[in-house]
């Protein structure tokens, strides 16, 4: 709703909505002139947007702009400024990419390692299972050529 010299402004509702305060913490800034306001004859609170938006958390408070200060920023340093911000978030969307990418790489590359390790494992208890059983093989072949040895001696054959 405009008022406030065509000036767009919140019911007490809305800017304590926004301010996320009470009904009565906001008329009552708007009473104390702590934000911009005007009471209309039936007592209802039209609270100034722009006096709004200036105690939202996290935004600097701005000297009030009388009729001959003229605007804070000029609308090309506006168009400047909103096209340096396009930009920072065109290129935080690019390393945004790339870090996704990196990340999917690194996944891959942690899984194919896993499978090489778990191949290798694998191969590592063959080798050991098949050089037991040559070992326990080669054992027996010893063990029966000394028992055929023993045998020869005895009998003399």
């Amino acid at each position: 709703m405009r008022g406030m010299e065509g000036e767009e402004t919140y019911s007490a509702s809305e800017a304590a909505k926004i301010l996320r305060i009470s009904k009565r913490r906001a008329q009552q800034m708007a009473s104390a002139g702590e934000i911009e306001a005007t009471q209309n004859e039936r007592g209802e609170w039209r609270i100034s947007q722009r006096s709004v938006h200036e105690r939202l958390p996290g935004r600097p408070l701005r000297p009030r702009q009388g009729i001959d200060e003229g605007p804070s920023e000029s609308p090309l340093e506006a168009s400047e400024s909103f096209r340096d911000m396009l930009d920072r978030i065109a290129l935080l969307e690019r390393e945004l990419g790339r870090s996704e990418v990196r990340l999917e790489l690194t996944g891959r590359t942690e899984s194919s390692l896993r499978e090489d390790l778990e191949r290798e494992r694998q191969g590592r208890e063959r080798e050991r299972g098949q050089t037991e059983e040559e070992v326990r093989r080669l054992r027996e072949e010893l063990e029966a050529e000394r028992s055929k040895g023993f045998w020869k001696k005895l009998f003399g054959g």
